[in-house]
């Protein structure tokens, strides 16, 4: 028997979800700042400029330094590149370029910028440093060789000094970055989608992005998982508390769930345009609301969790 899954959708921040830690996550296809609870809500959306105009083709990983709380992200153009991202002007600001893929970065507690590559690099799953300054990079250990996925990032544990690998799919590394080896520590990671998106460590646990944000312990015990409506590569705590929460009042999605077709609903001076994706960030369906109340077949689409956008508001939708 198929899940039934009731309509969520993404409501005001109350002043209580205003005070829970939220998070600053980038997106892998556009120049924005998404900013989620702990529940992978989206409550803020940004657009992000470079400084000097430099192309923005998505993101590739984000970093912040504990000596300084520089915040640090790689860019996807061509070549890719390293900037620093001032949170409070929704800025980025070129470093330099970087030699290769680079597709997760971390610090280590000393201010020590770590950089590993993905599958489809020159040197791929190579684990370098990165110069701040220059975006040199300075191999500290080749780490193919063992079972894994598309797609690659790292997070550093402050607490046994260890650097932790998403190797794609539903496994789990740890590195010591003095010698560079690593060891498996599962296999088996649940909700693990095909590849490893962003790894952020809090102090206690990690906060795991594949295809679901969840909380992950070193073991690799997950709990909270939520799906993302997005392909999001590099997450942070957010700083920045007095942000101005998408209003997700406007546009209502039904039935839900459904399995021949939907009415979006949406006030006056809504956006009209709407996008349906699956829970990779695919396109499945978009086009143009010719009025208030307008109907779409999704008879098409296989049973599973999609989300619908209209403007800024995500709803998710199940297809049963």
């Amino acid at each position: 028997m198929k899940n039934i899954f009731t309509l969520i959708t993404l409501s005001l921040l109350s002043i209580s979800t205003a005070q829970a830690q939220l998070y600053n996550v980038l997106s892998a296809n556009e120049d924005s700042l998404f900013v989620l609870d702990a529940s992978a809500n989206i409550v803020q959306k940004i657009g992000i400029t470079e400084t000097n105009s430099n192309p923005i083709q998505g993101y590739n990983g984000m970093a912040k330094n504990p000596s300084n709380s520089t915040i640090y992200v790689v860019v996807k153009s061509t070549p890719r590149y390293l900037a620093t991202f001032n949170e409070a002007a929704n800025t980025i600001t070129k470093v330099a370029d970087l030699s290769d893929k680079v597709s997760g970065i971390a610090f280590n507690t000393q201010g020590i910028l770590y950089g590993i590559t993905g599958d489809g690099a020159t040197s791929p799953s190579t684990l370098y440093t990165v110069n701040t300054t220059t975006g040199q990079l300075i191999q500290v250990a080749d780490l193919s060789g063992v079972p894994g996925d598309d797609g690659e990032t790292i997070g550093f544990n402050s607490t046994d000094n260890l650097m932790y690998r998403l190797a794609g799919g539903q496994y789990l590394y740890k590195i010591n970055p003095l010698n560079g080896t690593q060891t498996l520590v599962t296999d088996t990671l649940q909700n693990a989608g095909i590849s490893g998106h962003a790894l952020y460590f809090n102090g206690t646990n990690f906060i795991s992005m594949t295809n679901y944000m969840c909380t992950m312990t070193s073991a690799g015990v997950q709990t909270n998982c939520n799906v993302l409506p997005e392909d999001f590569k590099g997450i942070v705590e957010r700083t920045i508390v007095g942000i101005t929460p998408i209003d997700h009042t406007t546009v209502q999605v039904y039935p839900n769930p459904t399995s021949t077709q939907i009415t979006i609903e949406r006030t006056e001076g809504s956006s009209e345009l709407y996008v349906i994706t699956d829970h990779s960030g695919k396109t499945l369906k978009q086009g143009t609301l010719g009025s208030l109340k307008t109907s779409i077949d999704v008879s098409d689409l296989s049973s599973g969790m999609y989300f619908v956008t209209v403007g800024n508001g995500i709803t998710k939708l199940m297809i049963d």
